[in-house]
C-alpha cells in the first residue's frame, strides 16, 4: 500500500515540477489532477496540487468521472460512497477509455502498482492479472492470449489490497 496515498502505490506516483495551481508552493510534491479546485484562478480542469490542497475539501472530481466510479462502486462493493470519497483525493491516474473505471476487489478499491517495465513484460501481463473493464472481465482465455500494447503506459497494473487478486486495465492510446 503506498505510504502517501492508499490506492497508490508510491512507486506508481507521477508528481510535477509545476506550483501548486491553488496556494502557489513549489516546495515538497506535487501532483496531476483533474478535477474543480475551489480558488483556481485560471478555472481550469487540469491541475498540479500539493499534497494539502489535495487533501482538502476544496477538490472534487468532475462529474463524469465521479459518475462513472460511483457505478462501479455501487456494483462491486457495499459501502460505494465512502469508496467514491476516497477517490477525490487521489493525483490523477489515467484509467478510462472515456469512462472512469478502477478496479474493486474485497470491498475495496485496488492500488494502482504502476505499467509494465517493458513490452516483453506487458505481453505475459494477462498470465498474472485478471483483466478489467467496468468489472472483471472473463478469465478463461487470459492465459492464452498476448497483451501488445503500442505504449506499456497503455497498460495499468492494479493489485487487491486484501487477497493476491490482480488486474490490468489496457487503454490503448
Amino acid at each position: 500500500m503506498g505510504t502517501r496515498f492508499r490506492y497508490i502505490a508510491d512507486v506508481a506516483l507521477k508528481t510535477a515540477d509545476d506550483a501548486c495551481t491553488r496556494c502557489g508552493t513549489t516546495t515538497g510534491p506535487r501532483y496531476p489532477y483533474w478535477g474543480e479546485v475551489t480558488g483556481d484562478p485560471h478555472d481550469s480542469i487540469e491541475h498540479v496540487l500539493c499534497t494539502d490542497c489535495l487533501q482538502s475539501n476544496a477538490v472534487a472530481r468532475l462529474a463524469w468521472e465521479a459518475d462513472g466510479l460511483r457505478a462501479i462502486a455501487e456494483k462491486f462493493s457495499t459501502r460505494p460512497a465512502s469508496l467514491v470519497e476516497t477517490q477525490r483525493v487521489l493525483p490523477h491516474v489515467f484509467t478510462m477509455n472515456g469512462q472512469a473505471d478502477w478496479p474493486i476487489c474485497c470491498d475495496d478499491w485496488c492500488e494502482f502498482t504502476g505499467h509494465p517495465a517493458d513490452r516483453d513484460e506487458a505481453r505475459d501481463i494477462p498470465k498474472s492479472h485478471q483483466e478489467w473493464n467496468n468489472g472483471p472481465y472473463g478469465t478463461e482465455f487470459n492465459a492464452v492470449y498476448e497483451l501488445l500494447p503500442e505504449l506499456v503506459s497503455d497498460v495499468l497494473l492494479f493489485e487487491c489490497l486484501g487477497c493476491d487478486n490482480k488486474f490490468h486495465m489496457h487503454n490503448p492510446t
